[in-house]
Formats: C-alpha cells, structure tokens, sequence
C-alpha cells in the first residue's frame, strides 16, 4: 500500500452553531453544547504536531467564531510549532469590511492562510450575502486564499459561474486559484438534510461518473470531534449523532492517542483503496462477491458512496469479509516472497 501521509488535523471545536441550516449533516444549531475544551485541544496539537508531514491545523465545526478568543489561543499555539492555519465559517460575524479585515488580519499573525465559508440559497435564509463579500474581500486583500463552498441542488440559483453576479463582485478575482477556489456540492442526506432534502431535488450520479474517483483527503485530513472521536475525514455525515458506525471512526484520542489512531488509519485496507480507487470500486466488489446485495445506484458524491457503506449493515459484513481474506492473502504470499529471497541471501 501507498505510504498515506497526514497533512491537515482538523478540529471541530464544538457542535454550537449560530445558525440551523436545513442541509446540515451533522444538525448543529444553537441547542448544541458538545465542546472541545481547551486544554485537550491543545494536548491534541501537541501529539499531531510531531508528525513531521503535518502542515496545517484547521478549525471547524459547529461555527469556531463563536469561540473567538479560543480560536486566537489554538492558532497562536499552532503557529509557534511552525504549522499554517485554516479556519471554517459561517460569516456571521464579518457585518462590515473593517471588521473583516480587523478579525482576519489577527488570525493572519497567527498562522491564518485560508479561510473557508459558504455561499448558497440555503446559507443566505441565515447570513447576510454581504457578511460573506466582506469576508472575501478582506480575506484576499490580506492574501489569505478563500475556499468557498456552494451547496447544490436542482433547484438552486447559486452556482460557481454567476457567484461574482450575485456578490457583485469582478469575476475574475473569484477564478484567480491564488485568491480562492469554488466547490459546488450536494447535501449527503443524514443529519438534518435527511428530512429536508428529497432525493429528486439532488443531482445523483451513477458507476460512469464515480469509479475511479479516489479520495483525496482520507488520512491526509484528519478529524477529531469535541468528544475526542477520531475520523479519517472531515466528510462523515452523521457521525455527530452515530460515530461508530461511521467506516472512518478510529477511536477516541482520549483513549488510544492520536499516533496510534494514525497508524491504524495507514493500515487500514479499506481506506487505502478509498485512497487509491475511490470507495464506489468498493461497492462492485461486494456486488461480485454477493449478487444479492441491495444498494443504492445514485449518489451525490464520493462522500455519499462512503455514507451507503456506512449505513448499510449487509454491505459492510462482505465487504469486512472480503477485504479479511485479501489481506490474509496478501499477506501469505509477502511470507512466500520473504522465504523465497531469504533462500537467496543465505
């Protein structure tokens, strides 16, 4: 397997969020109180940081600027290690260009080089489009890369090529790669998108569009949450409200600590194919192990390929079956080859 090296730590500083958007796949909202507290998120930074491919420690959740002053300690403690920073955000505190650009600039002297918030119709029933344009200018003024994120649906207006229209910004600041990049995506359904969001208002995807579609970010970005639950990614859906079951759960960084989860994570059949492949190879490789198996044919994305494999109990018992007896293979035929040279050498 392809040696996987972590290159972000995320933490998701609590589940409170301002906010209680209907796409949201982990249902935060103001009711919330799950929080990391600062003390273990240091500790966590601290055990991360000796791992010398790391760069960068981001901040999510939940939304992290409720947690200001917090969000300025963690930073300033990241950053005397050597580490960039990355913040997530909803917007809601950027009411005005100056305190942008005054909030931003004292993340920037703590490591701050990207910032990521989101920009779609269902975002702006709670934040004021404004709030976000002041974010993205401050944020490129300063030369801090912007990420923003449009979530999709049949219906939606907002899309990558008319944002600058309704931002009523130039378009050519928002396609400069140095300024920031757009993602477009749909709503995986778990969390509170589960009852909002019906299937036929999403665009699905079929084998033609999502085999061969590694993942990018599994181990490369990895995730703890405010109760210490420790994931590959930052994409798993409802693992807010069923953790374990999510197929990126590692453990709890409490228990096991972040370098034993890690190198758990490295060894992990499953996700290094996800890694390698992308997780729909998965879902042909039980169907040819077991014809009868029942799942799901549209997806939203790769992210929602791993969500089936999560949530399907059927699914996942071949595939743990499957993927048991590739490894013991694997690993007699490693013992063949071993013998085989050990005869050479002596």
């Amino acid at each position: 397997m392809a040696e996987l090296e972590l290159d972000t730590f995320t933490l998701f500083l609590s589940w409170k969020c301002n906010f209680t958007c209907s796409h949201c796949g982990f249902s935060c909202s103001p009711q919330r109180n799950e929080k990391m507290d600062i003390k273990s998120a240091r500790s966590y930074i601290e055990e991360a940081s000796t791992n010398p491919n790391l760069k960068m420690v981001a901040y999510s959740g939940g939304e992290p600027f409720l947690f200001y002053e917090e969000l300025k300690e963690l930073m300033s403690f990241s950053h005397h290690k050597g580490l960039r920073a990355g913040v997530v955000t909803n917007c809601f505190w950027s009411d005005s260009p100056s305190t942008a650009a005054g909030k931003l600039n004292e993340l920037k002297e703590l490591g701050l080089d990207e910032v990521i918030t989101s920009i779609d119709d269902y975002h702006l029933e709670h934040v004021n489009i404004n709030n976000v344009k002041n974010l993205i200018e401050a944020a490129i003024s300063l030369r801090i890369r912007v990420g923003i994120n449009i979530l999709m649906t049949l219906d939606s207006q907002i899309r990558k090529d008319n944002l600058h229209e309704f931002l009523n910004l130039p378009e050519h600041l928002l396609k400069n790669p140095e300024n920031a990049w757009m993602r477009e995506s749909s709503p995986i359904r778990v969390g509170r998108a589960k009852k909002h969001f019906e299937k036929s208002r999403l665009k699905q995807y079929g084998e033609i569009d999502l085999m061969g579609n590694p993942c990018h970010y599994v181990i490369r970005n990895t995730v703890v949450a405010p109760d210490g639950s420790t994931y590959a990614c930052c994409g798993f859906g409802g693992a807010s409200e069923h953790g374990p079951s999510s197929i990126t759960f590692g453990g709890n960084i409490n228990k096991r600590g972040f370098n034993a989860i890690l190198e758990g994570f490295k060894a992990n059949l499953l996700l290094n194919i996800i890694s390698s492949k992308g997780p729909y190879v998965l879902l042909k490789m039980a169907q040819e192990t077991d014809p009868t198996l029942k799942i799901r044919t549209k997806f939203v994305s790769i992210c929602d390929v791993c969500e089936e494999i999560s949530s399907n109990l059927q699914l996942r018992n071949i595939l743990k079956k499957l993927l048991n007896e590739l490894s013991a293979s694997v690993s007699s035929t490693t013992a063949s080859i071993l013998e085989v040279q050990n005869d050479r050498i002596y």
